[in-house]
């Protein structure tokens, strides 16, 4: 019987994980999470002795994970096995889990500067942005959350949100969704329906290409097969990425 345990970080571990974190793409979620999320029950340590084996972090909707050593990919199986969530990371990486492919694309953008449309939105336009993208006036639990979150990522320079308006009203959206040292990952795209084929969330990519650029960070997404087009033509390429 496997000797290592999953347990939830204690507070004078932080500092090691964010430095094993600090790069690479699979990693930015999680080191933006470390700053971001208060909840620490959010994680989990595969710990076997004294050595810390890899990170995983539940965002909501899937188990993240950050592999500090190949010996971390046969610890969590069953982990992941009985944990009943979708796990998300590179298909090779699902692999080594004997998990099946996510089928998702990485790609991987240029860090270069546009001209875009798209301002940078507020705490308070953010909020607007989920009623917007919900169709509700007020924010569910999970909303609420992921709010708190994003202010937080955003006073640490991690993450960022922007948008485009018409007659007052916001209409698209796109987000430096979480990064770390060197890479950025660009996510929660979305523009109203009766606003989509006009450009403007193409215009909000470019704007979180800007800020990744800024700050000399490689931007990054993950999309599934009909959406790599809208990307490509961003310049994005699709990308193997590893631990």
């Amino acid at each position: 019987m496997s000797d290592t345990c999953f347990c939830v970080p204690e507070e004078n571990s932080i500092e090691y994980l964010l430095r094993k974190t600090e790069n690479g793409i699979l990693n930015a979620e999680i080191y933006t999470a470390l700053f971001s999320d208060s909840n620490l029950f959010n994680f989990r340590i595969a710990k076997k002795d004294s050595e810390i084996l890899g990170v995983i972090y539940n965002n909501g909707d899937n188990f993240l994970f950050s592999a500090f050593c190949d010996s971390f990919f046969d610890e969590a199986k069953d982990f992941f096995a009985f944990s009943g969530n979708n796990v998300f990371s590179s298909d090779e990486n699902l692999k080594k889990l004997n998990l099946p492919e996510s089928g998702i694309y990485i790609l991987k953008g240029k860090k270069e500067l546009h001209k875009s449309e798209a301002r940078l939105l507020t705490g308070r336009e953010i909020q607007n942005m989920y009623k917007a993208i919900s169709g509700n006036n007020c924010l569910s639990a999970d909303e609420e959350i992921r709010y708190v979150r994003y202010m937080k990522a955003i006073n640490a320079s991690l993450a960022a949100v922007f948008g485009i308006e018409k007659d007052g009203k916001p209409v698209s959206f796109a987000a430096v969704s979480a990064s770390n040292r060197d890479t950025a990952l660009i996510g929660d795209v979305f523009t109203l329906p009766e606003h989509r084929k006009k450009g403007f969330g193409a215009e909000c990519v470019k704007a979180c290409i800007n800020f990744c650029a800024q700050q000399n960070k490689t931007p990054f997404v993950f999309c599934e097969e009909k959406n790599k087009k809208f990307y490509e033509n961003l310049n994005f390429e699709v990308s193997y990425v590893g631990m």
